[in-house]
């Protein structure tokens, strides 16, 4: 197997490492609080969370497709499959929460969306080509 090959599957299984690590964090930790304060921050962090998924499934995804042409830009088919991806996650660990004795928030999923959107959005603007 030529190197090259070796080192975008290698690529690809970090991502999706890096995925799998992300969504743990809102399925696996639990802070007992009965603060105020702390379940906000804790509803806050899928905006980030989620900015930094849908960077990483449009990073995934980008690998797999032919190059867009510069005037091209941006490839909206891409982020749109990636918000789609990011979201059908939340929306699935936010299922999974239901059975580890935390409700399921429909405002979670909608901060999912809007963190994949705000994250997709700056890597866009971060990688748009030069005039």
């Amino acid at each position: 197997m030529p190197i090259a090959k070796i080192s975008s599957a290698l690529m690809a299984a970090v991502v999706v490492a890096g995925i799998l690590a992300l969504l743990a964090l809102l399925l696996v930790i639990r802070i007992p609080s009965a603060n105020e304060w702390t379940r906000v921050s804790l509803d806050a962090s899928h905006g980030p969370i989620f900015a930094v998924v849908a960077i990483l499934v449009a990073v995934l995804l980008a690998r797999r497709r032919r190059p867009v042409r510069a005037n091209a830009w941006p490839d909206w088919p891409l982020y749109a499959t990636a918000v789609a991806i990011s979201v059908t996650l939340g929306a699935l660990i936010e299922f999974l929460q239901g059975f580890s004795g935390r409700p399921p928030s429909l405002f979670d999923v909608m901060t999912d969306t809007a963190g994949a959107v705000a994250g997709l959005s700056a890597w866009t603007l971060a990688t748009r080509p030069s005039l």
